[in-house]
Formats: C-alpha cells, structure tokens, sequence
C-alpha cells in the first residue's frame, strides 16, 4: 500500500529556555497522538524537523527506549507520544508522520505562564495546498493575541506570505521543506495590522498551518488552516449560555465575489445573515443572535460563494476557551483519536451532528473497550457523550480512541477535553475535530 504521511504543524518539545516565538506567552509542551484507521496493521514512522529544516528520525524514539521510531500499530489502535519523552534535544519541532495504513493525528499544546496554564489541540494534515486560509487572526482581538505556524510540506525551499486584505502582508524566505514559519502577534505584529482580522496565506510550494490564539488572563484557541472554501459548512455544537459557555463563529469569504452569509440554526430559531466582500468577515456572537430559550444547539452556515469557518467558545466564569473548524462535508464514519475518563486527570466529551436529511443509527466503538449503537439520531440533530458516564467507554484513569460509524447519513463529530481539577488556574480546556471518512 502506498505510504501515507501526516504532517503536524509546530509540535513543540519542552524547553528551559523560552523559545523566541513564544517570548510572549510563557514555555510549551506538547503530545501528539496517531490513530491507525485502516483495515491491518500499520508500520508508522516519526520524522522530526527543527526550525532550520534539519530532520531527526530518533530510533528509540522514546528516552527509555521502550518505543522503536518505526513502531506498529494494530486497526484502531492509537498511540500518544509526550514530547518531553521524545527522544530529542529540546527546541521546537515540527512533525512528518508516515504510515503504510490511513493514520490520523492531533497534537496537544500545554503552556505555563506564571502560574497559569493553556491548553489548546490541532489536528495534523495530510496535504498542503500553495493557497490556505485562516478566517481568525488576533491582535489584541478581545485581549487575544495569534501565533501563527505555517509549515512547508513541500520538497523545496519556500517563501511564505501571509496577505491580511488592504496591502497588508508579511512574508518569512527560504522555509526548508518539513520546516515552519513563525509569526507572533504580541511581539511582531504589522504595523497597521487591525485588531481581528483574517488571512489569506501563499508559497510556490504546499503549506499547512496553525494559529495558537493566547490571552493573558488565562485562554487559548487553537484552529487548523483551510485549504479550501465551501458553500456549505456544518457545526456540530454552538453554545449560549450553556454551563456557562458562548459561541461565536468566524466566517470569511473566500470567493472573488460579495456574497451574503446566512448561519441557520438546527433549534428553528431566526436565521443570522451577513454581506461579505471577497477576503472579508463576520463574526457572529451567539448571545447578541439568539434568545436565552436554547442553550445547546447546531447550525449550517451557506453562501453562493466559497467560504471557510471557525467555531469559537468560550467559558468566562471557568476561564476556558476553545476553537474547532466547521466541517464542509461529513463521513459516514469518524474517527477521535482521544477519549478519557479520568487520564492524568483529563475528562472528556465527544459530539455527532446528523448532516443528512434522513435519521441515522450511530455504531461506537472504543478501542479496547465496549461498542454499542445509538438508534435514530433525527436529521440535523446531535448526539454528545461524555466519556467517563458512558459505559462502554474506556476505564477510570485510562484513554481510548472511538470510531463512530453511521447507518443512513453523513455525520461530522467534534471533541472537547478539559483537565476539571485545575479549572480556575488557567484555560485547561481544549477542543478538536474528529476525522470524517
């Protein structure tokens, strides 16, 4: 079978040293977890780039060389690598993964500043586009700052510009191939750059990105690049005044035309409609949009035009935020490389939205646990589970991953993961999308 590679953007290994990149925001760990999603086992292989382009293969690829750098992974099996036991030199990273089967990735970004901590998740990529999107850039956006990574996923040395609309650009040269691009707003914003505004980013080779949104008081967002627009998106869950959550959405447009934006909801409320310029966006806020009556709810956003879209939420109370990517087009099956029930004190949830016009029965399987099928989830509406009260979900103090599988209709499924004992000392809260196929 013909290897399939996987390429995680900035994944960051403990340093003591605060990495320039990061002089903002305090110091970053990471883990990243690999979920084999084919028919037979897999042979997967982890290839390290630092920020010069240079690349480690480290075989063991852990420091108490337990695990081999290629490792096996059996169908549905997945593995979790903490950076800190990376079998590397501290620094930051990015990350190419090769696999014989369909592997899918995420990694998980841990920072301290002070004695606060941020939490944040980003899925890998399987290919770059020499075009990508990114609906969300913050600069001093509500106290929210962006730091933005851009890798090259190409075979060439690369130019990377980021255009902001307006004439506005920056531009980073000769990104080695598997290497990233840095950009940190705190420290190095344009000047003229506005407050929250998006971008359109280009290299003559393919790029892939992600942008870690950082706040002082204690949040972060963190959201995939796009590397192309749709007429229409799905959101799995939108919040307003849910536990004391509130959403919003970022939408930008795409196309080469105005066109007008219409976000409908699934509880039948009053649509939300807005007009773009080509490159231009809106951000609707849930509690300005809708009444207190729904507090947990899906939608769809459409235009005539291609768009791209950011899922935001965030809990003020419990200093929690968390950003995903709305989905453009669903599976009937999702894979969720990570669910825990008590794993170093992480807890967490996963949600399916109904993208179909017909009900649909759901078949869970958590790998190494229990399965058991969910009948008739409607047209529109979202089954959520939270992992430790589900019965078939892994044990007290372990993890899993789960594949859900859909009867009738396509599904499009989002996980949130939040670390309870530690709510109130910073954003111990993360958020992600599950893999649609």
């Amino acid at each position: 079978m013909k290897a399939v590679k996987v390429f995680a953007v900035v994944l960051l290994l403990a340093s003591f040293a605060v990495a320039p990149a990061l002089a903002s925001f305090g110091t970053t760990v990471s883990s990243v977890t690999v979920q084999n999603t084919g028919a037979a086992e897999a042979t997967v292989t982890f290839t390290f780039y630092n920020e010069a382009g240079a690349a480690f293969t480290p075989d063991p690829l852990t420091t108490d060389g337990t695990v081999s750098n290629p490792f096996m992974l059996d169908p549905g099996e997945s593995y979790e690598l903490y950076m800190p036991n990376a079998n590397l030199a501290d620094g930051k990273y990015s990350l190419v993964i090769a696999s014989d089967q369909p592997v899918v990735a995420v990694s998980n970004v841990v920072r301290t500043f002070g004695s606060l901590g941020y939490n944040g998740t980003f899925a890998g990529f399987s290919m770059g586009s020499d075009e990508i999107y990114m609906p969300s850039i913050t600069n001093n956006c509500w106290g929210y700052y962006s730091e933005l990574s851009v890798q090259n996923t190409g075979d060439a040395a690369t130019d990377i510009t980021v255009d902001f609309g307006g004439g506005l650009t920056a531009t980073k040269t000769n990104i080695a191939p598997g290497a990233s691009a840095h950009w940190d707003f705190a420290t190095g914003a344009p000047p003229g750059l506005g407050a929250c505004v998006s971008a359109i980013i280009t290299a003559d080779q393919p790029i892939a990105a992600v942008d870690n949104q950082y706040n002082q008081a204690g949040f972060l967002q963190t959201y995939n690049s796009f590397l192309m627009g749709a007429g229409e998106w799905g959101v799995t869950a939108l919040y307003n005044g849910y536990y004391g959550w509130a959403s919003s959405l970022d939408i930008q447009n795409v196309g080469e035309a105005e066109t007008t934006v219409t976000v409908a909801f699934s509880d039948g409320d009053d649509d939300v409609t807005c007009v773009l310029d080509p490159g231009e966006k809106c951000q609707p806020y849930m509690p300005n949009e809708k009444s207190l009556g729904t507090t947990l709810f899906a939608a769809s956003v459409s235009a005539d035009d291609p768009l791209v879209v950011v899922v935001n939420a965030a809990n003020g109370t419990a200093s929690l935020a968390q950003s995903s990517n709305a989905v453009a087009a669903g599976g009937m099956m999702a894979s969720i490389p990570a669910a825990y029930n008590g794993y170093f004190g992480w807890n967490s949830s996963w949600a399916c939205v109904n993208l179909g016009a017909v009900a649909t029965d759901l078949t869970i399987n958590y790998d190494g646990f229990g399965d058991y099928t969910f009948t008739g989830l409607a047209a529109g509406e979202t089954l959520e589970v939270y992992v430790p009260t589900d019965a078939e979900g892994p044990t007290a103090g372990n993890r899993s991953a789960v594949m859900v599988e859909s009867s009738a209709a396509p599904i499009a499924c989002t996980y949130n993961a939040s670390q309870d004992a530690l709510i109130g000392t910073g954003d111990w809260a993360f958020s992600g999308n599950a893999f649609a196929e």
